[in-house]
Protein backbone atom coordinates (compact mmCIF):
# COMPACT_ATOMS: atom_id res chain seq x y z
CA UNK A 1 0.00 0.00 0.00
CA UNK A 2 1.67 3.38 -1.16
CA UNK A 3 1.03 6.60 0.36
CA UNK A 4 -0.55 9.64 -1.45
CA UNK A 5 1.80 12.28 -1.80
CA UNK A 6 1.99 15.61 -0.42
CA UNK A 7 2.94 16.97 -3.04
CA UNK A 8 0.63 20.82 -3.80
CA UNK A 9 -1.73 20.97 -6.56
CA UNK A 10 -0.68 22.60 -10.24
CA UNK A 11 -3.70 24.65 -9.58
CA UNK A 12 -2.94 25.90 -6.21
CA UNK A 13 -1.11 29.40 -6.06
CA UNK A 14 2.18 28.53 -4.95
CA UNK A 15 2.47 32.04 -3.11
CA UNK A 16 -0.66 31.59 -0.98
CA UNK A 17 0.50 30.77 2.56
CA UNK A 18 -1.20 28.93 5.48
CA UNK A 19 -3.73 31.03 7.11
CA UNK A 20 -2.00 31.83 10.26
CA UNK A 21 1.13 33.41 8.35
CA UNK A 22 -1.61 35.87 6.93
CA UNK A 23 -3.27 36.75 10.08
CA UNK A 24 -0.12 37.20 11.50
CA UNK A 25 1.35 39.44 8.52
CA UNK A 26 -1.54 41.76 8.97
CA UNK A 27 -1.87 42.35 12.83
CA UNK A 28 1.86 42.91 12.58
CA UNK A 29 1.49 45.94 10.12
CA UNK A 30 -2.18 47.18 12.27
CA UNK A 31 -0.36 46.97 15.49
CA UNK A 32 2.54 48.00 14.35
CA UNK A 33 0.73 51.34 12.36
CA UNK A 34 -1.06 52.08 15.62
CA UNK A 35 1.74 52.19 17.83
CA UNK A 36 3.60 53.98 15.39
CA UNK A 37 0.93 56.59 15.05
CA UNK A 38 0.51 57.33 18.49
CA UNK A 39 4.45 58.14 19.05
CA UNK A 40 3.99 60.09 15.80
CA UNK A 41 1.09 62.14 16.71
CA UNK A 42 0.85 62.48 20.06
CA UNK A 43 3.95 63.26 22.69
CA UNK A 44 4.07 59.68 24.14
CA UNK A 45 7.51 59.16 22.98
CA UNK A 46 8.72 62.54 23.71
CA UNK A 47 7.62 62.08 27.19
CA UNK A 48 9.30 58.35 27.80
CA UNK A 49 12.65 60.31 26.09
CA UNK A 50 12.46 62.98 28.11
CA UNK A 51 12.10 60.35 31.69
CA UNK A 52 15.18 58.62 30.23
CA UNK A 53 17.14 61.35 29.62
CA UNK A 54 17.65 61.48 25.96
CA UNK A 55 15.71 64.47 25.48
CA UNK A 56 17.91 65.72 22.84
CA UNK A 57 17.09 62.86 20.72
CA UNK A 58 13.81 63.82 19.86
CA UNK A 59 14.56 65.64 17.45
CA UNK A 60 15.85 63.05 15.20
CA UNK A 61 12.20 61.15 16.09
CA UNK A 62 10.83 62.33 12.91
CA UNK A 63 13.50 60.74 10.78
CA UNK A 64 12.53 57.14 11.87
CA UNK A 65 8.71 57.43 12.84
CA UNK A 66 7.28 58.66 9.86
CA UNK A 67 9.06 55.85 7.35
CA UNK A 68 8.17 53.60 9.48
CA UNK A 69 4.57 54.20 9.36
CA UNK A 70 4.62 54.29 5.82
CA UNK A 71 6.47 51.01 5.66
CA UNK A 72 3.97 49.36 8.58
CA UNK A 73 0.83 51.31 5.95
CA UNK A 74 2.58 49.52 3.28
CA UNK A 75 3.16 46.11 4.93
CA UNK A 76 -1.11 46.71 6.05
CA UNK A 77 -1.79 47.16 2.19
CA UNK A 78 -0.02 43.82 1.32
CA UNK A 79 -1.18 41.47 4.04
CA UNK A 80 -4.68 42.98 2.71
CA UNK A 81 -4.13 42.05 -0.89
CA UNK A 82 -2.28 39.25 -0.08
CA UNK A 83 -5.07 37.80 1.68
CA UNK A 84 -7.44 38.68 -1.46
CA UNK A 85 -5.64 36.91 -3.62
CA UNK A 86 -4.98 33.60 -1.52
CA UNK A 87 -9.21 34.09 -0.89
CA UNK A 88 -10.15 33.93 -4.97
CA UNK A 89 -6.99 31.56 -6.07
CA UNK A 90 -8.28 28.19 -7.05
CA UNK A 91 -11.99 27.72 -5.19
CA UNK A 92 -11.45 23.24 -5.84
CA UNK A 93 -8.47 23.30 -3.18
CA UNK A 94 -9.59 23.30 0.62
CA UNK A 95 -9.14 26.93 1.92
CA UNK A 96 -7.15 25.93 5.35
CA UNK A 97 -4.43 23.94 4.14
CA UNK A 98 -4.00 24.71 0.22
CA UNK A 99 -3.53 20.85 0.03
CA UNK A 100 -4.83 18.84 -3.22
CA UNK A 101 -5.88 15.50 -0.80
CA UNK A 102 -8.19 17.78 1.57
CA UNK A 103 -11.05 18.41 -1.43
CA UNK A 104 -14.45 19.42 -0.17
CA UNK A 105 -16.56 17.07 0.40
CA UNK A 106 -19.10 18.40 -2.89
CA UNK A 107 -16.43 18.44 -5.42
CA UNK A 108 -14.50 15.44 -3.80
CA UNK A 109 -17.87 13.59 -5.27
CA UNK A 110 -18.29 15.29 -8.19
CA UNK A 111 -14.54 14.42 -9.20
CA UNK A 112 -15.48 10.83 -8.37
CA UNK A 113 -18.65 10.46 -10.81
CA UNK A 114 -16.56 12.13 -13.34
CA UNK A 115 -13.03 9.34 -12.48
CA UNK A 116 -15.81 6.73 -13.01
CA UNK A 117 -15.40 4.49 -16.26
CA UNK A 118 -18.33 3.77 -18.32
CA UNK A 119 -19.64 0.40 -17.89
Amino acid sequence: MTKPSKKKSASADSSCAPPTSGKTLLRLGIVGTVFVALCCFTPLLVALFAAIGLSAATGYLDYVLLPALVAFVALTMYALYRRKQCSSSDARVHPRTRDEHTVSPSTQNATKESETPPL
